[in-house]
């Protein structure tokens, strides 16, 4: 396996300190071509912190310490800081900073189920669609729960096709440098095992969950027409949900 090493941590601190300026006292009779800037004081405290944190803790691995003061414009504490090492959690850290600026704070994973046609005594004239979107908490479960609903009206069988309206359809895997278990996909949501998976999914779904008569076959890779469907059911997973626990782990 090719290992590449980037500049990170196994065990690491990303910290960002913003100090306040003081105010200073300047002299006027100094010409602006004269006048210094002035220094900007660097907490004290914090350095000492760190110190203690570096010195005592027994560390599992490596570990990487960069503390860089935007206001001082320079970097305040360092240690290994240019030891090549993995990255660590220091990476999901601005992942997830990176994912709350551009969705939102209040964004929220929306999966859905949908029908088109009518319902025939207990045969559905037409298809049913399943809507992913990235959600990370969609599961087995939750598949369940949303098929569960064909069952409740009555539905033992279709005419049309189940289709999958997946974002994607490759299930997530390992980059050739990654160490076994960095990614972990039991943890991960059932969009991202790739469509394969959720059709297995799926199928066993309809037929031991919803009772509902379908071949294998009839279920397909295809897109969702909003204008030709009715929507039955969804579940809905705020973005803080996966958010807390990848920062949790």
């Amino acid at each position: 396996m090719n290992k590449r090493f980037i500049p990170a941590a196994i065990i690491s601190i990303l910290v960002i300190v913003s100090t306040l300026r003081l105010c200073w006292g300047g002299d006027d009779s100094l010409s602006p071509t004269t006048q210094t800037k002035p220094e900007i004081p660097i907490d004290k405290r914090l350095t000492q912190r760190i110190d203690s944190f570096v010195a005592a803790e027994q560390h599992v691995g490596s570990l990487g310490v960069m503390v860089y003061d935007l206001t001082a414009d320079k970097a305040v504490y360092a240690f290994n800081e240019s030891t090549p090492m993995r990255p660590a959690s220091c990476m999901k850290l601005l992942s997830c900073v990176a994912t709350l600026k551009t969705l939102g704070t209040h964004y929220t994973y929306r999966t859905r189920l949908y029908t088109t046609g009518t319902i025939n005594n207990d045969t559905l004239q037409g298809d049913i669609i399943l809507k992913t979107q990235f959600d990370p908490a969609f599961n087995r479960d939750s598949l369940y729960l949303l098929v569960d609903t064909l069952g409740k009206k009555g539905i033992k069988g279709i005419t049309g096709r189940v289709i999958l309206d997946m974002a994607f359809t490759e299930p997530m895997d390992h980059e050739e440098h990654w160490t076994a278990g960095d990614l972990k996909t039991s943890r991960m949501g059932l969009i991202y095992h790739g469509y394969n998976r959720m059709r297995t999914e799926m199928l066993y779904a309809l037929q031991h969950v919803a009772k509902i008569t379908v071949r294998k076959d009839d279920i397909v890779f295809g897109r969702l027409n909003p204008h030709k469907a009715a929507l039955l059911s969804e579940i809905r997973t705020p973005i803080r949900v996966p958010i807390e626990k990848a920062l949790r782990n």
